[in-house]
Order: structure tokens, then sequence, then C-alpha cells
């Protein structure tokens, strides 16, 4: 039992960097105006959502109500990741 709790905290690590990247990043990028932004940083913001989502955020639902549809949707989240 003790590798799920270390897994989970893990994960619950690695998706609370993501979410402070995300959120800093587009902080950061609120502030220029919204002409003078490439598509890299519009694209960034994008790869870094779906990396919140590649981080399998369901993984304690997944643990504690088995059920498939939280399968289908860490494939959905990570195929999604990978075509960007």
């Amino acid at each position: 039992m003790s590798h799920v709790y270390y897994l989970t905290g893990l994960k619950l690590l690695f998706s609370f960097i993501a979410v402070g990247s995300l959120c800093v990043f587009r902080k950061q990028v609120s502030l220029f105006n919204p002409e003078d932004l490439g598509y890299i940083q519009k694209y960034m913001v994008i790869l870094l959502f779906l990396l919140v989502l590649y981080n399998d955020p369901l993984f304690i639902l997944r643990e504690t109500l088995p059920n498939h549809s939280y399968y289908l949707l860490q494939a959905l989240f990570g195929g999604t990741y990978i075509a960007f």
C-alpha cells in the first residue's frame, strides 16, 4: 500500500509543478499585447495545459473507484499530448 501512496504523492507533485508552470507562463504572456505574441507562445500555453492532463490527474479516482472510463480518458489525454 505504501507504493500507491508514494506514486500518488509523486503524481500530485508533478501535477502541481505543471499547473504552477502553466499559471506563471500564462501570467507572463498576458502582460504582452496579444498581437505581439508569436505562435510559439500561444502553442506553449496549449502544451502546458495538455501536460497537466498527461500527468494523469485522475490517478486517485482510478485507484479508488476502478472504472474503464478513467483508462479511456488517460489514453485520450496521452494521445492528444503526444499528437501535439
